[in-house]
C-alpha cells in the first residue's frame, strides 16, 4: 500500500493537488538526498500536493507527552519551467530573510506541508526528520523548531482523521 492509499484508507483524502510531476520535477526543485526520500518522491508522484478536505491532525510525542498539530495541506511541485502560487519554492522564498539564524535553518531544510495558522512543516535534509515551526508563538527562531516525525513516511503514517 502506497502512503496516498494509507491516507485514504484512514479516511483521508487529499483534494486540489496539482498538475501531475515526473520524477525530473521533483529532482529540480528538491535535490538533495535525505532519509525516505523515496517516500516523498512516490507520494508527490501521486498527489502533487493539494488540501486535505478535512484538515487531519499529526500525532506526535514531545518529551513524552502526546501532542496534536493540524495539518491542513502539503505544498506542490511546479513543473520545470513553470511557477505556482503554493509550491515549496515559494513558500521558501516567503520564509527567507526574517534572521541569519532562519536563513542557516533554510539551508538545510525544505518546507512541505502547513497548517491554517500558516505555520510550516519542514524536512531536514540532513536527517530526513520533519520539524515544525509555529511562527505566531515563536517566531522565525530555528531552536524552537519541534521534530514531530523521524521521516516523511513516519509524518505521513501518523496523520490521523479528524472523525
Amino acid at each position: 500500500m502506497n502512503l496516498v492509499e494509507l491516507l485514504q484508507s484512514k479516511g483521508i483524502s487529499i483534494e486540489r493537488s496539482a498538475y501531475p510531476i515526473l520524477l525530473e520535477d521533483i529532482e529540480e526543485e528538491i535535490p538533495y538526498s535525505f532519509l525516505d526520500k523515496e517516500d516523498f518522491i512516490d507520494f508527490y508522484l501521486l498527489s502533487n500536493g493539494g488540501y486535505f478536505n478535512k484538515a487531519p491532525y499529526l500525532c506526535y510525542n514531545e518529551r513524552g507527552v502526546k501532542k496534536t498539530i493540524e495539518v491542513r495541506g502539503f505544498y506542490n511541485i511546479p513543473k520545470i519551467g513553470s511557477e505556482s502560487s503554493m509550491s515549496i519554492t515559494r513558500a521558501l522564498s516567503r520564509r527567507e530573510g526574517y534572521s541569519q539564524d532562519f536563513d542557516e535553518f533554510i539551508d538545510f531544510h525544505f518546507p512541505f506541508a502547513f497548517n491554517d495558522g500558516d505555520n510550516d512543516f519542514w524536512i531536514d535534509i540532513q536527517s530526513g526528520e520533519v520539524k515544525y515551526i509555529d511562527y505566531e508563538d515563536f517566531g522565525y527562531d530555528p531552536d524552537k523548531a519541534i521534530i514531530v516525525a523521524s521521516s516523511f513516511k513516519e509524518f505521513i503514517t501518523n496523520l490521523e482523521s479528524r472523525e
